[in-house]
């Protein structure tokens, strides 16, 4: 059995000097694993720092961040893909209309993805109910 004194030695914690402070050193754990952060991971990232403090903090300091922006990218892109998918099919925007009026084949897909783009977002990013 380890003696008190033993314990607490290891639950020392060092400080700087910064000014008239003494501030903690404090460091994040190391996951040595690389992440995927797209477009919609970085939207959640200022998202969360802006209107969530207190969860953004929390993952932060828990390690979980990265893992959950990097989900967050990772839902965002799949559902806006089978979305978009799914309004080509209702729309009828095929390749034989892609080949007969590429222009508005192009401009009618640019507006299904704005569309589902929105929605998506607004959905996962901002965790807003979209009707």
């Amino acid at each position: 059995m380890k003696s008190e004194f033993e314990t607490r030695e290891k639950n020392v914690i060092e400080y700087h000097r910064v000014g008239d402070y003494y501030l903690p050193n404090l460091t994040l754990p190391d996951e040595g694993r690389s992440y995927h952060i797209g477009k919609y991971g970085r939207i959640r990232r200022r998202f969360l720092k802006e209107h969530r403090k207190p969860f953004y903090y929390t993952l932060l300091t828990q390690g979980k961040l990265l893992p959950h922006l990097e989900e967050i990218e990772q839902l965002c892109s799949i559902q806006i893909e089978a979305a978009v998918r799914a309004a080509m099919r209702h729309e009828h925007l095929t390749e034989a209309f892609k080949a007969a009026a590429p222009l508005t084949w192009a401009r009618r897909c640019n507006a299904l993805r704005a569309i589902a783009e929105d929605l998506i977002v607004r959905r996962y990013v901002y965790d807003e109910e979209v009707v």
